[in-house]
């Protein structure tokens, strides 16, 4: 199912453009250097960079599902058997 909803997402541009995680060929470290490559270009035009770094892991203890779902369903077109794979509502 991972891979079918990866293709799905990738096929139908619904990745943002700058996402790193859960991505084929992208990584921590793209991130990074995407990040350094960005400062450096600021720099050089002579302005300053402030880079905020936020931890989002624990975040994920707080999802509310049938929102999950909901956004599933309208913005990527998961609906249906695929939307009970993934998460089962209490």
């Amino acid at each position: 199912m991972a891979k079918q909803l990866t293709a799905h997402l990738e096929s139908n541009d619904l990745l943002p453009a700058n996402q790193s995680a859960y991505r084929r060929g992208h990584s921590t470290e793209t991130a990074l250097l995407k990040i350094c490559n960005d400062d450096v270009m600021t720099a050089d035009k002579g302005m300053i960079t402030l880079v905020a770094l936020l931890d989002y892991s624990a975040a994920f203890d707080t999802v509310d599902y049938s929102v999950m779902l909901e956004v599933l369903d309208q913005r990527f077109g998961v609906r249906g058997n695929a939307n009970c794979m993934v998460v089962r509502v209490p």
